[in-house]
């Protein structure tokens, strides 16, 4: 169960929301996976800031 694929072009990431508590990053140089964010609660939606190389997870539910 996935959902909320961003794409850092700079850093060249993949990053998506797994189980609606994990982001997890997946660089297309290496091949490598990892989890950098765990343990957050019923996240729907990401962002990401390729100048400043980050990327943040919102709940998008409580909006309406």
């Amino acid at each position: 169960d996935f959902s909320g694929l961003i794409f850092d072009w700079i850093a060249n990431l993949l990053g998506w929301i797994q189980a609606q508590s994990n982001i997890i990053s997946y660089s297309i140089n290496s091949g490598t996976t990892e989890i950098i964010y765990s343990n957050l609660h019923k996240l729907t939606s990401l962002t990401v800031d390729s100048h400043n190389g980050l990327v943040t997870g919102f709940d998008l539910t409580k909006l309406s």
